[in-house]
């Protein structure tokens, strides 16, 4: 999923991981979410008053994330719960240097150990987990995206970039 998010987002995530809540905490809270995919309509809802708001989360909601949830109501920031949540799962894969990410490839799949001291280098992953997708579009090399970055070694990559600096140099 490609998820790029507002400064107020990466905020609201950094207050909730400075507030040691249990990662697990957080995904149990995503999943009541996803179960219930209304809830965060209604807990958005600016006609609706932050005491009916207090109230169903604390009756829906494990009690660490309450006061918290209860405040991005009140701010308005309820409705983007489901990135700020996401960030926190980001963060603390960068807390820990482990992280998901995706391998667009044409041709031969990179070579393993190069590609893990790459994203070592680049992103300070050690351990990741990658989603591999053969694309012919890229009609030679790699793609990769980890976190909100990507890191284009495709031939198409070049092509866009040769073009780029073609147009640049038309344009004075």
């Amino acid at each position: 999923m490609e998820r790029f998010v507002s400064q107020q987002v990466i905020d609201d995530a950094k207050v909730i991981r400075g507030q040691q809540i249990q990662l697990e905490t957080l995904k149990e809270c995503q999943a009541i979410l996803n179960q219930n995919p209304k809830l965060i309509q209604v807990l958005s809802n600016p006609t609706i008053n932050t005491k009916a708001k207090a109230n169903i989360i604390e009756q829906i909601f494990p009690k660490e994330v309450v006061p918290t949830f209860v405040i991005l109501c009140r701010h308005g920031q309820f409705k983007d719960i489901q990135k700020i949540l996401g960030t926190c799962e980001n963060l603390s894969e960068i807390e820990t240097g482990t992280g998901h990410g995706t391998l667009w490839y044409a041709g031969e799949k990179p070579d393993q150990t190069l590609l893990e001291q790459l994203v070592l280098d680049k992103f300070g992953v050690r351990d990741i987990k990658w989603k591999e997708v053969y694309d012919s579009s890229l009609i030679g090399g790699f793609r990769i995206r980890i976190r909100d970055f990507i890191y284009d070694h495709s031939v198409a990559g070049s092509f866009k970039e040769i073009n780029a600096i073609v147009r640049t140099h038309k344009r004075r």
